[in-house]
């Protein structure tokens, strides 16, 4: 049975009206479960619904009920390990800091794009995850962190986890849909970001959207050779083609495109490099964030480059006018920073 909080607000209201009870019914049954975390009628608060909504909600799944492990790095953040009921395995990561709390969150267990520098492309595509798997993955970090419903910091969610999102976007969209609604938990829609590696027609699509995440794109490099090494996906489109789509695509005000581009030594990290990635963003209203490679077993052949190769890097963007940042990955020794995410197949 598929659980109650699958459903957007507007399905679940279709559905609650269906059975006889009201819209007003429907909005109190999903605030419930969304911002109060309620799992099942003995949370609901007395006379709130009905009785006989309360008879047909005791045969109700709420939520995902799901096992989770954790675990803690040594510069706070924590990464979660989430049993789906199938026995696959995804992850998401908490990242905590004085002024805003991040979740980065998986949209598919594996991945079918094959980028060389990421442990969850090992793994190969074996499901796209259904909105209330993606909602688990956010409960379980406010229930375990107690990050309450009246919150003072920012709550940013980050599809960068585990999938390609723009390859799952329907139920992606789904779940920013309920995670945004003003009856749950009404996260701002420019504090959610979505992560792709250059699924052009996922691009395209998403841009049809009048409510939508915020966009970043991992480059990988900026020669179509060496990214097509790295990111099989440039055989489709090569960067010409994702530069004309990301200079069509429709930023709303105060909006920018993140453009990611992971550091690796020998491989992307020359000055020639720097200077085709800043003649790139030179074309879009853009951030270019840069990160250092994160090493992991599955690809002992790449490197992380020296900091002053970093720097340099750096510099060369800086000085061609780019507004660049060096992202410094969180939860290295948990195996919990960008690129790091892998679980064995069930």
């Amino acid at each position: 049975m598929t659980p109650l909080s699958n459903d957007t607000l507007k399905a679940l209201t279709i559905r609650i009206r269906q059975l006889g009870w009201s819209e007003t019914h429907a909005q109190e049954l999903f605030r419930q479960i969304h911002r109060y975390g309620v799992h099942s009628t003995d949370g609901l608060p007395a006379r709130r619904l009905p009785d006989s909504m309360l008879n047909w909600l005791r045969g109700q799944r709420f939520k995902e009920d799901l096992s989770w492990e954790s675990h803690q790095s040594i510069d706070g953040s924590v990464k979660y390990i989430h049993t789906l009921s199938d026995g696959f395995r995804v992850e998401s990561v908490y990242m905590p800091s004085s002024h805003r709390d991040t979740i980065c969150l998986s949209s598919q267990a594996g991945c079918a794009m094959g980028c060389g520098f990421c442990a969850t492309a090992r793994m190969g595509l074996k499901k796209n995850l259904r909105p209330s798997e993606i909602i688990h993955q956010v409960d379980t970090v406010v229930l375990d962190q107690r990050i309450p419903a009246g919150r003072q910091k920012r709550l940013n969610l980050m599809f960068m986890g585990m999938g390609e999102p723009l390859h799952n976007l329907n139920l992606v969209m789904r779940a920013f849909t309920i995670l945004t609604d003003r009856h749950g938990l009404g996260i701002p829609e420019k504090d959610i970001g979505i992560s792709t590696c250059g699924l052009v027609p996922g691009i395209r699509k998403l841009a049809q959207y009048e409510k939508r995440p915020c966009l970043m794109i991992s480059l990988g490099a900026m020669d179509d050779t060496t990214r097509t090494k790295l990111m099989p996906v440039n055989n489709k489109w090569p960067l010409e083609t994702l530069l004309n789509c990301l200079k069509q695509y429709p930023l709303r005000k105060r909006e920018r495109l993140m453009l990611s581009y992971v550091l690796i030594k020998g491989q992307n990290d020359t000055r020639e490099d720097a200077v085709r990635l800043s003649e790139f963003a030179g074309e879009l209203n853009c951030l270019v964030n840069l990160i250092p490679y994160n090493a992991h077993e599955l690809a002992t052949d790449l490197m992380e480059p020296e900091e002053q190769t970093i720097q340099f890097f750096y510099r060369t963007l800086l000085e061609a006018g780019v507004f660049c940042t060096i992202r410094r990955s969180r939860g290295r020794d948990i195996a919990g920073a960008c690129g790091q995410l892998v679980q064995r197949v069930p």
